[in-house]
């Protein structure tokens, strides 16, 4: 392998388990979702309560929004997990994503135009609608001066977020990134304009299914997630607690359709392989794949026909959105820093929900399952509209 060997140092995020890692971890290994009926929105969803960004002034919150505000949040506990808050911070950089922009407030500014209230707008409102504020945000906090980027790719951002800052530090653009994704898209318009896609499960008693024949549509969520990556000799002088290596980053596109996978799963199976053949991984070596699959059947059975056509020794496999639900562009991140958690404690959340499988040929993970190999690998999965593939190769450290 060419280049600089990439860890993982630091770990952050909110979800809809509650504010911080510990909090997500012990939700997956549970047996309890977090995903509840909400009166308004009229669907089960899985939101971010607002006691997790805590005693923060009202004007601050006008100008930063939820996504800045959890981005902030997430990676201050990244950064502090690091011991990195006080660096020098010239050869570090930053790649945050999101995906919807704020919908709620692009409604309620063009109604306020209509009724002839423009002038009441809010000075704010261009940087609240931007997707690189977060980052921007985050770099302006720490001092980050090697770059703040901003991924957008659907529902693979986070996934294409960490891979791209990995890239960045294997072949030495930067020594250090914070990397990760965040969304806020459950609200109203957000419901509503993925309820007109008929992509959502429907009912009080709707849940996420990966992989399971009753399934009915995803579940939207929320949250935000990051990552603090170095160089493995940097963390090893600085003497920080190493996670888990990130070997190798796969990208593709499908070119089938906008939000349907091919049903033979060759896009993503072809990022799959870029992915190991990226951190020079043997297929064997793959002992879980944290899935992408959304609880839709063309994305579950084509996912499923991508790793068993690749995979064929049966690796482990199981989704985190029967617990958490699809967080859209926060998936990936929250997804990685989950698999990154399982390799770390040797341990695999199972698939909630997964009642009977109609990908039966899938190896799926079972309830307190354990990984034995010192050296093993895992894949997460990402996959967004428009076509686009995202996969991360994770080594246990």
């Amino acid at each position: 392998m060419v280049g600089h060997r990439v860890v993982v140092t630091g770990l952050g995020c909110i979800s809809p388990y509650g504010k911080g890692v510990n909090s997500l971890w012990k939700g997956l290994l549970s047996n309890q979702g977090v995903l509840k009926w909400n009166e308004q929105l009229q669907h089960v969803v899985g939101q971010v309560s607002d006691d997790v960004i805590g005693d923060i002034p009202a004007s601050e919150k006008r100008e930063k929004g939820r996504v800045v505000l959890w981005s902030e949040i997430a990676a201050a506990e990244a950064m502090k997990d690091a011991k990195a808050e006080g660096m020098d911070h010239m050869e570090t950089m930053v790649n945050v994503g999101t995906g919807v922009v704020d919908l709620e407030l692009i409604g309620d500014t063009a109604e306020m135009f209509r009724s002839g209230k423009g002038r009441k707008n809010s000075p704010f409102f261009v940087p609240r609608i931007l997707n690189n504020m977060p980052a921007g945000y985050v770099a302006m906090k720490y001092g980050i001066r090697g770059g703040a980027e901003c991924m957008s790719t659907a529902c693979a951002t986070g996934v294409h977020s960490i891979g791209s800052a990995f890239h960045r530090i294997r072949y030495g653009s930067v020594r250090r990134a914070i990397a990760g994704s965040t969304e806020a898209a459950v609200t109203p318009l957000g419901i509503h304009a993925f309820e007109r896609m008929r992509a959502l499960a429907r009912g009080e008693d709707a849940m996420s299914s990966p992989f399971d024949e009753k399934r009915k549509g995803f579940v939207m969520s929320e949250g935000s997630a990051f990552l603090f990556l170095e160089r493995e000799e940097d963390a090893r002088k600085r003497g920080v607690k190493i996670y888990a290596e990130i070997k190798g980053f796969g990208i593709s596109s499908d070119v089938t359709h906008i939000t349907s996978p091919p049903r033979d799963g060759s896009g993503l199976r072809m990022a799959m392989e870029r992915a190991m053949r990226d951190g020079e991984v043997e297929r064997e070596k793959i002992e879980y794949v944290n899935a992408h699959a959304t609880s839709t059947r063309n994305g579950d059975e084509a996912e499923a026909e991508a790793i068993n056509q690749l995979l064929t020794h049966r690796p482990a496999v199981s989704s985190n959105k029967g617990h958490l639900g699809h967080l859209l562009a926060g998936a990936g991140s929250i997804e990685t820093l989950a698999t990154i958690m399982s390799m770390e404690k040797a341990i695999l959340p199972h698939t909630l929900n997964l009642e009977k499988s109609d990908c039966a040929e899938i190896r799926h993970v079972k309830s307190g399952e354990t990984i034995e190999r010192q050296d093993a690998c895992a894949l997460v999965n990402s996959c967004g509209f428009g076509g686009t593939n995202g996969v991360l190769l994770i080594q246990k450290y």
